[in-house]
């Protein structure tokens, strides 16, 4: 069963499932669109809501394996109830639904966000303390992902649950319908422009993290986290490689940190006005400067983690947005 089937990453899980021949059973709400599942076989699906317990044990009734994809992405920094609702107290029922179940391994897709990021020049592990706050870069989501990771942790050390625990970094690839990490691409593809940040990210293909997934189900070790992760590159330089695959050149605009600081700022003031979240916070710009690089060798290792070229997750992703008119 897999809950979050309409992201990016739930679509691509079950897929890669379906056409293995598993059979599948995706936790919807009655507004998801699904259009891009429609094609598969052994897709059963339920609706309900991580947020409704009851729904959560129908959806897990005689099945073997869980994975736990759904999630609320955002980037304000101010925690509402909404985001509390979803990513921990949803988390917390989907734990108990699955312990009730009797299910053989819960798969949970936690963020490199519930992690700590890296200060001596050295990439993160799976071992660095989270440090977000301190540094100033938390926002909603980094937060309640967080909490969520340690509630799950606390699950597998209590012995209440096996459970394996999937770190992805920035993903991209195809089926990205909402869209999430895909936006970037299209906020490329529709501007003459890109902004010219000094830090960066660690990205992946979305399908080497489902493989990892499936992997983690098979033979990740109960109670492990594990980074599911590729490649660490500068934002100058992956802007530059979606550019590419788009036929065409953005202009780099360089902002400086203390200007961009200051407009974060702002943004933080009116965040607190109208209770809306802005396009750019005081965490958004700090997190723009910051090298956001993780080490994906456990991983590598203990689940064989594939390491496709991220260009190859550009193109597909390029291709599926053209394909489905949104490019």
């Amino acid at each position: 069963m897999i809950t979050g089937a309409s992201g990016l990453l739930g679509a691509n899980l079950v897929r890669t499932l379906a056409i293995q021949g598993r059979s599948v059973r995706v936790l919807l709400r009655d507004r998801s669109k699904t259009f891009h599942l429609d094609d598969l076989p052994n897709i059963e699906k339920v609706y309900g809501d991580i947020t409704n317990p009851q729904s959560l044990e129908t959806a897990m009734h005689e099945v073997d394996c869980v994975y736990h994809c759904a999630a609320q992405v955002s980037l304000a920094r101010k925690v509402t109830a909404d985001i509390v609702q979803t990513n921990v107290e949803g988390t917390q029922h989907v734990l108990d639904a699955a312990q009730k179940s009797n299910i053989r391994r819960l798969i949970y897709c936690s963020t490199v966000d519930a992690l700590g990021l890296p200060e001596n020049g050295t990439p993160s592990t799976e071992e660095t303390p989270w440090n977000w706050e301190r540094l100033g870069v938390a926002t909603a989501y980094a937060r309640t992902k967080y909490a969520a990771h340690q509630r799950v942790l606390a699950a597998a050390r209590n012995g209440l649950l096996d459970v394996v625990l999937v770190c992805p970094t920035f993903m991209l690839g195809a089926f990205d319908l909402r869209p999430s990490s895909g936006q970037l691409i299209l906020t490329l593809a529709h501007s003459r422009f890109s902004i010219g940040l000094k830090g960066g990210n660690n990205f992946v293909d979305v399908q080497d993290v489902v493989d990892g997934m499936i992997t983690a189900s098979e033979t990740g070790r109960a109670g492990e986290t594990y980074i599911l992760g590729h490649a660490n590159l500068p934002y100058n330089q992956i802007f530059s490689m979606i550019s590419s695959a788009l036929g065409k050149k953005n202009i780099p605009i360089r902002i400086p940190y203390s200007l961009a600081l200051l407009a974060g700022k702002c943004g933080d003031v009116w965040e607190e006005i109208s209770n809306q979240p802005t396009s750019l916070n005081s965490a958004l710009a700090r997190l723009g400067y910051l090298q956001h690089y993780y080490d994906p060798g456990k991983a590598i290792r203990e689940l064989s983690l594939p390491q496709r070229p991220i260009e190859n997750a550009i193109r597909k992703a390029i291709d599926w947005f053209r394909k489905t008119g949104m490019l």
